[in-house]
């Protein structure tokens, strides 16, 4: 049994899901890697989703980049050249560092909530850009 839940928020499978909670519904074929992925349909709404639904890179046209702009931004790579290595536009780059920006945010503030991480000083430097 996968970990899905029904997206529909006004649905009662959505905080409490039961184990049938949905059927399977078809699939499509995604654009940037040609495999299906299965969708399903709630029993209780009718709401449709898919499992790529509940994943961070819902709705991402070339997720696969994600890997390659934080390795090659993490290397001093600008922007600029990021789209010019990886062969998109500069706007696609952008929103990969927006998105992976978001992500590190919220794994950072897990962490602390979890009590993983303790910072008893901050320090910063001088230098001035």
């Amino acid at each position: 049994m996968k970990n899905y839940y029904c997206p529909n928020e006004e649905c009662k499978q959505h905080t409490n899901p039961d184990e049938n909670f949905y059927i399977k519904k078809g699939s499509f074929i995604t654009k940037y890697n040609h495999q299906p992925v299965p969708r399903y349909q709630c029993k209780t709404c009718g709401t449709k989703f898919s499992s790529h639904t509940f994943r961070d890179t819902f709705l991402q046209k070339k997720p696969y980049l994600n890997q390659q702009v934080f390795e090659l931004y993490a290397s001093c790579t600008t922007l600029n050249r990021l789209a010019k290595v990886l062969r998109c536009n500069r706007k696609t780059v952008v929103r990969k560092f927006l998105f992976l920006g978001a992500k590190a945010k919220r794994i950072h503030e897990d962490r602390i909530a979890k009590g993983e991480l303790k910072t008893s000083y901050v320090q910063f430097d001088e230098m001035e850009t």
